[in-house]
């Protein structure tokens, strides 16, 4: 089993290349006359490997689209407040206060930056799992 590990390790340092396939490396171990269980266990980590490095790279999208939603609504918020604290906004002898969305804004703001924060690029090793 040490062997799968090492062709584990090594096939880990090409996973990043753009021209990486997994069957590429089902092509290579079979040309080297590796058992079809060890391919496979092979091919599965290295799949889930790449499941994981899509799923990591997702949330942190959705973190970048929940932190320009905060700066956007706390802007927004900002906006109408000062507008009709200056009267650039017309409001007669009132203005309007707009902590909803500015209080909203910075929650999720904060809440997506800290979210990513947590999730962000990660370095694991290959760990073996028990069947």
């Amino acid at each position: 089993m040490d062997t799968t590990e090492k062709i584990i390790g090594h096939f880990l340092n090409q996973i990043d290349d753009k021209d990486f396939d997994l069957s590429h490396v089902r092509k290579v171990l079979e040309k080297e006359n590796y058992p079809e269980s060890e391919i496979r266990e092979v091919i599965k980590e290295l799949d889930n490997v790449l499941q994981l490095r899509a799923f990591e790279k997702s949330n942190r999208s959705n973190a970048d689209n929940l932190i320009i939603v905060g700066v956007v609504l706390t802007v927004f918020g900002l906006v109408v407040t000062l507008g009709t604290f200056t009267g650039l906004i017309p409001s007669g002898n009132s203005f309007l206060l707009a902590y909803g969305p500015i209080l909203g804004g910075i929650s999720i703001l904060v809440s997506a930056y800290f979210s990513k924060k947590k999730k962000g690029p990660t370095n694991r090793k290959f760990i073996k799992r028990s069947p």
